[in-house]
Parts: C-alpha cells; structure tokens; sequence
C-alpha cells in the first residue's frame, strides 16, 4: 500500500512522522520517500506499507525492467535510479521519523489545519 503523506520539509514533518509511525503498527515494513512537487514549491512524502517486500531493497535494473514490462513504454521521471534515491531520506527527517510516537486511531485521530 502507498499513501501520500504531507510535505518533508524542515518544520512541516509531523503529519508524514505521524503517518510513517502509525503504519509501523501495520505493516511490518514501512519505508517513507519523497519527491519534489513542483506545482507546491516543496518536497512532497509518500509511505509503503508491505507484508513481504522492502522498497528500499529493490535492484534498480529490476524496477527498469518492471517498468518495461508494466508500463510498456519509458517513464520521464522514474527509474530504477530514481525509486532507489527516493527512500534515500535526509538526515532531519530520519531522525523526526525515528523520535515520532503519535499513532492515529479512530479514538485518536491526526488532525491537521
């Protein structure tokens, strides 16, 4: 499952720290990357949650080659290259992921202004 996630920049981190935990006690891995919006000025984060398979582990040249395959025809943006440097995440928001202890419930749900 991949959810978009809020914004990575420095300062606007906890709805993305927030949701990167709260999957944590979902899925057993979880793996946060980001890409830069355009259109929003700054880098935007998403979140895999997986039963069995670790993004982050992922051979570049099988992503190319899984695009290939499902796409048919060559993407402008993603690549092997690029999905392996994507959950290559800054030194800030590793740390605000690993200090986060919000976890959303239906009792306790995020909300956000």
């Amino acid at each position: 499952m991949t959810v978009q996630a809020g914004m990575t920049k420095i300062n606007e981190l906890s709805f993305f720290t927030a949701i990167h935990r709260t999957l944590r006690d979902v899925f057993p891995v979880v793996a946060g990357y980001q890409t830069f919006v355009s259109c929003f000025g700054t880098p935007w984060g998403f979140i895999v949650g997986s039963k069995k398979v670790d993004p982050r582990r992922q051979d570049p040249q099988v992503i190319d080659k899984l695009v290939a395959e499902r796409v048919g025809a060559p993407l402008d943006y993603w690549d092997g290259l690029t999905h392996q440097h994507a959950f290559g995440l800054p030194k800030f928001l590793r740390k605000a992921i690993d200090a986060e202890t919000r976890v959303s419930t239906d009792s306790n749900p995020l909300i956000f202004s």
